[in-house]
């Protein structure tokens, strides 16, 4: 049975989308909210960790993702794409100067070696038995 998208079906199953399309974006929303508010209170204990703040930080999302969507692919979310890849890299470079360099470079060797080498036992386990 082929359910016909000018049907009421089809109609249904629109509906069905944009709901678990729009509840998925707001329960990412919230829960990014309540951990960044929490972040920033471990970082500055004078940030509260209350609805007021979270407020203001879901404003400041939804208004920088708006700028972005309007301004368009090729301005808003590229220069959106190119800020979130260089702050991840100063996270990073940050990360492994300021801690112990060497053991974090040993650690990366290792894991890298320790994949390879379980690569494909580890991919065909099923834990069937």
């Amino acid at each position: 049975a082929v359910v016909s998208t000018q049907s009421t079906g089809g109609d249904f199953i629109d509906i069905f989308s944009i709901l678990t399309t729009l509840f998925g974006v707001c329960t990412s929303l919230g829960l990014g909210t309540m951990q960044l508010n929490k972040g920033l209170n471990y970082l500055n204990e004078d940030i509260e960790v209350n609805t007021n703040n979270q407020v203001i930080i879901i404003w400041a999302i939804t208004a920088i993702a708006t700028t972005s969507v309007v301004t368009g692919i090729g301005v808003g979310i590229r220069r959106l794409s190119e800020i979130c890849f260089s702050l991840g890299m100063v996270i990073m470079l940050m990360v492994l100067f300021l801690e112990d360099t060497w053991y974090l470079l040993n650690l990366f060797c290792q894991s890298i070696g320790f994949y390879f080498q379980w690569i494909m036992q580890l991919g065909f386990h099923c834990d069937a038995f």
